[in-house]
């Protein structure tokens, strides 16, 4: 056995040894007959984290707000917490098998992401309303999803996609859409990961297959700097940053092996797939996600035009990108 499998063998067990005590005391069964919807969502959402850009937030939001009526603020805490174990699961398998990354936008998305996450649990918390946030998300998407489909495939390898040199252009609108995505995934428990691919794939023309796990990665690393950061400001009484909500925390029990198996299968799953399926699937999911959203969230004439205008800015911005 390798050193490679020893680290994986022990992040496992203590992941999971972890879950079995908190799940004990918190009268896990009972939990999951209450909420085996969640667990059930996260089955899919946690192979879509590890098989595309979208995260299991990505998933895990979107359905819990639009179909279980949960409160945006539980549902982003859930997907903060849950993504910390499934897509560090997924990281670790990438690390192991040798899955090219891009590691000059590793390291620029974790800063810039990390910078984006911090403001936006410090300053953005509860100031938008859970309608207007749901369809923030969905449109947004949908925007990217409809210029990514058209964008031209990479001419490299996905060796020489990994080892790409990014001008200082390049590294500067990384940085900046890797704030963003942070300040995004503050609210919606996803975002860096999505942003980071978009930059990467349609203004660095990084072949998908190297992006995607890339942005794998910097979604694991978000997530538990966001974990991480709530937890220290709780046991410090730092208020500013609000602790999360004990029904997340309920939902994560529920989860936890589903995902750390689901994310890494995902990933398995994509490794050697065509860039046409990586894309199909992605834009599958977040064309679902936007036409549910469009039947389930209640409408005012205020929201469609929201929604239009998020639309328009999405689109106007990828293609630009695009183009650039």
């Amino acid at each position: 056995m390798n050193k490679k499998s020893v680290i994986l063998g022990i992040f496992y067990l203590a992941i999971l040894t972890l879950w079995w005590n908190l799940f004990q005391q918190n009268d896990g069964f009972s939990l999951i007959s209450k909420y085996w919807t969640i667990s059930l969502t996260m089955v899919f959402g946690s192979f879509i984290a590890g098989a595309t850009s979208e995260g299991g937030g990505a998933v895990a939001f979107p359905v819990l707000t639009l179909f279980l009526d949960v409160k945006p603020h539980i549902a982003r805490d859930f997907s903060l917490l849950i993504q910390s174990v499934g897509m560090s699961a997924a990281s670790l398998w990438i690390w192991k098998k040798r899955v090219p990354v891009h590691g000059t936008a590793l390291l620029i998305g974790t800063l810039a992401g990390a910078v984006g996450m911090f403001c936006g649990l410090l300053f953005l918390q509860n100031i938008i309303p859970p309608a207007y946030l749901k369809m923030f998300f969905v449109c947004t998407w949908l925007g990217f999803a409809r210029v990514v489909w058209q964008n031209k495939i990479s001419t490299h390898t996905k060796k020489e996609a990994a080892t790409l040199k990014l001008i200082p252009s390049q590294k500067a609108l990384l940085a900046f859409f890797a704030f963003i995505g942070g300040l995004v995934s503050s609210l919606t428990g996803s975002g860096l990961d999505i942003f980071c691919f978009s930059v990467l794939t349609i203004y660095c023309s990084v072949d998908e297959r190297v992006a995607t796990p890339t942005s794998v990665v910097l979604m694991a690393g978000n997530t538990v700097f966001a974990v991480a950061l709530v937890l220290i400001s709780y046991w410090l009484g730092w208020e500013a940053i609000a602790s999360f909500h004990p029904t997340s925390f309920h939902f994560w029990l529920c989860c936890v092996p589903i995902v750390i198996f689901g994310a890494p299968l995902g990933a398995m799953f994509i490794r050697n797939k065509a860039r046409k399926t990586i894309l199909t699937l992605l834009v599958f999911s977040i064309v679902a996600q936007f036409l549910a959203a469009l039947v389930i969230v209640p409408h005012t004439p205020a929201l469609y035009v929201f929604d239009l205008l998020v639309l328009a800015i999405a689109f106007l911005f990828f293609t630009r990108l695009k183009r650039s």
